[in-house]
């Protein structure tokens, strides 16, 4: 029986998104969106270096939930991406939780 990673994430305009990580999902995006794809594993390899780089991560997972669907443009995905640093922290943690160093450094808030 296959696990269930995908997640709901609330946004600021109280919608729910759904988000991943998973290695199928990840297949598909590099297939559907290799840009995205791209920057996601190259901020995954080094560790988000910025907020940016964060929501990117975010992006990405977005993307992976949403795979069968057509998704917001990465500017309309920031415009309702939670401020909350810690809430976007925690996000990540829950996509990568065995990951042990998931940022160089914590996002203040």
């Amino acid at each position: 029986m296959a696990v269930n990673t995908i997640i709901d994430a609330e946004m600021m305009d109280g919608s729910i998104v759904k988000m991943t990580l998973n290695f199928k999902n990840l297949y598909l995006l590099r297939n559907k969106d290799k840009k995205t794809y791209d920057e996601y594993m190259k901020i995954s390899n080094k560790g988000a270096q910025d907020e940016m780089e964060v929501a990117m991560m975010l992006y990405a997972a977005y993307k992976c939930g949403n795979i069968d669907q057509e998704c917001m443009p990465f500017e309309d995905f920031l415009e309702i991406l939670p401020v909350n640093r810690e809430e976007l922290s925690d996000i990540v943690i829950r996509l990568q939780p065995k990951k042990k160093e998931i940022l160089q450094k914590p996002l203040e808030g």
